[in-house]
């Protein structure tokens, strides 16, 4: 699969903090944040700094809240409603719906199967489909930071599933990076090279406020790296690659 190869902006990898990052998430969760993000866009707020200062809250915490990784807690929940103009005995309310459906939450979700069609395990398949996450571990790890600053917009995974033997490319923004995306067009690509024979395989999607994976690169061949490229409004502000790893 090439960089967009799906023709759109699929959020691959997205997982709710009480699993695995690369589960799919409670579907509760993700509705509760996006409607707190469209209630922001609704308020004439102009960002999430301006919303944060409105709410006497950290911008980390207001972010993290329209971001969906976890539920927020219900004060901070309550804060980002009132300062958008919301009713904050319905967000309340729902805030406990909420929090009642993911208590009820008893499976691992590593477990669900993906919502598209399976794939073979071969160079270019998307994990999920190939059914590598549930092995999954992180074989190597770093920080990225921007071009122009001393600031840290993400952390990139090099992926690995032993059962598959398959590698594939995962990305988590910071604070920083979603404060940028609630101004500009964040896009990124995500990807994984091997070194032996210079086969990359790159994915490009728009930021989406949580985990982004790229497609598998089969494993045994000589080392292999994750890589990523960070968009601003198509400019590169910031770039950085795994150390390579050879894994059977």
């Amino acid at each position: 699969m090439t960089a967009g190869g799906d023709g759109g902006d699929r959020v691959r990898g997205v997982g709710d903090r009480r699993g695995s990052p690369d589960g799919i998430a409670h579907p509760a969760l993700h509705a509760f944040a996006a409607d707190l993000r469209a209630l922001l866009a609704a308020s004439g707020v102009p960002s999430l700094r301006a919303l944060a200062r409105r709410a006497h809250y950290s911008h980390t915490a207001v972010a993290a809240a329209a971001g969906g990784r976890a539920l927020p807690s219900l004060e901070v929940t309550l804060a980002f409603v009132g300062a958008c103009g919301g009713d904050r005995l319905v967000w309340s309310g729902r805030w406990h719906t909420v929090r009642a459906e993911l208590d009820t939450v008893t499976f691992d979700p590593a477990d669900a199967a993906p919502p598209w069609p399976v794939q073979p395990v071969e160079d270019g398949a998307d994990p999920e489909q190939a059914g590598c996450s549930a092995d999954a571990v992180t074989v190597h790890a770093c920080k990225v930071a921007r071009h122009d600053a001393r600031m840290m917009v993400g952390q990139l995974e090099l992926r690995y599933s032993p059962r598959k033997h398959a590698a594939w490319g995962r990305f988590q923004g910071f604070p920083h990076l979603d404060h940028l995306a609630g101004e500009r067009e964040v896009r990124l690509v995500v990807g994984v090279a091997r070194e032996r024979d210079g086969r990359r395989q790159a994915y490009e999607i728009g930021y989406a406020f949580d985990w982004h994976y790229g497609d598998l690169l089969l494993t045994g061949r000589g080392p292999v790296h994750a890589f990523v490229r960070v968009l601003a409004d198509g400019l590169e502000i910031a770039a950085g690659a795994t150390e390579p790893r050879t894994l059977s």
